[in-house]
Protein backbone atom coordinates (compact mmCIF):
# COMPACT_ATOMS: atom_id res chain seq x y z
CA UNK A 1 0.00 0.00 0.00
CA UNK A 2 2.86 2.36 0.83
CA UNK A 3 4.38 1.90 -2.64
CA UNK A 4 1.03 2.72 -4.24
CA UNK A 5 0.75 5.98 -2.27
CA UNK A 6 4.34 6.93 -3.07
CA UNK A 7 3.89 6.02 -6.75
CA UNK A 8 0.97 8.44 -7.06
CA UNK A 9 2.95 11.30 -5.50
CA UNK A 10 1.47 10.96 -2.04
CA UNK A 11 4.76 10.96 -0.14
CA UNK A 12 8.06 9.27 0.45
CA UNK A 13 8.98 6.24 2.51
CA UNK A 14 11.77 4.20 4.00
CA UNK A 15 11.35 0.49 3.46
CA UNK A 16 13.45 -2.66 3.72
CA UNK A 17 15.50 -3.51 0.62
CA UNK A 18 13.34 -6.55 -0.20
CA UNK A 19 10.47 -4.15 -1.00
CA UNK A 20 12.23 -3.61 -4.36
CA UNK A 21 10.87 -7.04 -5.38
CA UNK A 22 7.31 -5.67 -5.19
CA UNK A 23 5.59 -3.87 -8.08
CA UNK A 24 6.58 -0.21 -7.80
CA UNK A 25 5.38 1.76 -10.84
CA UNK A 26 6.02 5.45 -10.37
CA UNK A 27 8.55 4.95 -7.57
CA UNK A 28 12.28 5.60 -7.53
CA UNK A 29 14.20 3.30 -5.22
CA UNK A 30 17.44 4.53 -3.67
CA UNK A 31 19.64 2.24 -1.57
CA UNK A 32 20.64 3.83 1.70
CA UNK A 33 24.23 3.26 2.75
CA UNK A 34 26.21 5.11 5.38
CA UNK A 35 25.18 6.21 7.92
CA UNK A 36 23.15 3.25 9.09
CA UNK A 37 19.57 4.32 9.61
CA UNK A 38 18.24 3.60 13.08
CA UNK A 39 14.86 4.26 14.57
CA UNK A 40 13.35 3.97 17.99
CA UNK A 41 10.32 1.73 18.17
CA UNK A 42 7.57 1.73 20.77
CA UNK A 43 5.17 -1.01 21.76
CA UNK A 44 1.93 0.72 22.72
CA UNK A 45 -0.78 -1.15 24.61
CA UNK A 46 -3.96 -0.37 26.45
CA UNK A 47 -3.80 0.53 30.14
CA UNK A 48 -5.99 -2.48 30.82
CA UNK A 49 -4.36 -5.66 32.06
CA UNK A 50 -3.22 -7.57 28.97
CA UNK A 51 -4.45 -11.07 28.22
CA UNK A 52 -2.13 -14.07 28.00
CA UNK A 53 -1.67 -13.67 24.24
CA UNK A 54 -0.68 -10.01 24.53
CA UNK A 55 1.68 -10.79 27.40
CA UNK A 56 3.34 -13.44 25.21
CA UNK A 57 3.64 -11.01 22.30
CA UNK A 58 5.11 -8.28 24.51
CA UNK A 59 7.64 -10.72 25.97
CA UNK A 60 8.66 -11.87 22.48
CA UNK A 61 9.06 -8.28 21.25
CA UNK A 62 11.16 -7.39 24.31
CA UNK A 63 13.29 -10.50 23.83
CA UNK A 64 13.93 -9.76 20.14
CA UNK A 65 14.62 -6.07 20.83
CA UNK A 66 17.27 -7.03 23.38
CA UNK A 67 19.07 -9.02 20.64
CA UNK A 68 19.38 -6.02 18.32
Amino acid sequence: MMLAVIGTGGGVGIMPAHAAKLPHAGCSLVNLTTPVVESELLLVTSKRTPGKEMESLMALVAERAAQV
